[in-house]
């Protein structure tokens, strides 16, 4: 539908060949096409086949000139005359290796619960085409594949099959530096790990951060 009034806007005219005997958009689309002045549509027809024109073009190749169409009702072949001819078959996902897992709907697109990428099964989660049949667009599939993203990591964090690192392990001196030598070639005294009291040391660092905070202020 949308592509038949794009072609609509610098055309003299467009003849959209439907196999069925009505459209499946949105019914607005429908009537901005049926009523265009420009627009032809051929009812249960499809296309056998493309013959070239008569004349050769400056190259000495063939354009398109005709395209052949059969009824798909009494089967009687027709041919169309045209200067050009675009293919506008529909979009199909790819989501045949999880069909019969996944709930889908009835084009094949992965059902996903609103506002998320949470599929049908628990721990399984959709992003980009598959389960989108409006936008379908690269950055839309970025955006929802992030989305799926922090929607699986959440999952494990709850489900348990994320083990957070323990803070006091990951923040332990390592053995071979502890009550080691500064840079004054002076070992650990007065309670701290190199030679410097960590309390005063604690202290500088917490009013440092506090002076830059009030600047950034």
């Amino acid at each position: 539908m949308e592509d038949a009034l794009v072609l609509a806007r610098t055309s003299s005219s467009v003849t959209v060949i439907h196999r069925r005997d009505k459209f499946r958009a949105s019914r607005v689309l429908q009537q901005r096409v049926l009523q265009h002045s420009k627009i032809t549509v051929r009812w249960n027809s499809q296309v056998k086949e493309f013959t070239a024109a008569e004349t050769a073009m400056d190259d000495g190749s063939y354009p398109v000139g005709h395209v052949v169409v059969t009824d798909t009702v009494s089967g009687e072949e027709s041919s169309i005359d045209c200067d050009a001819a675009f293919v506008a078959i529909g979009h199909s996902p790819n989501t045949d290796f999880v069909k019969g897992a996944l709930e889908m709907d009835e084009n094949n697109y992965i059902k996903v619960t609103p506002g998320s990428s949470h599929t049908s099964v628990e721990g399984v989660f959709a992003a980009g085409d598959v389960h989108d049949h409006v936008y379908r667009q690269a950055i839309t599939s970025a955006g929802s594949g992030a989305m799926a993203a922090l929607d699986a990591e959440r999952w494990l964090s709850e489900t348990g099959f994320v083990v957070e690192e323990d803070p006091a392990e990951s923040s332990a001196v390592p053995t071979d530096i502890a009550g080691g030598q500064n840079e004054t070639g002076e070992g650990s005294k007065d309670g701290s790990e190199d030679g410097v009291d960590v309390d005063d040391a604690s202290a500088a660092a917490a009013a440092a951060a506090s002076a830059s905070f009030d600047k950034d202020l």
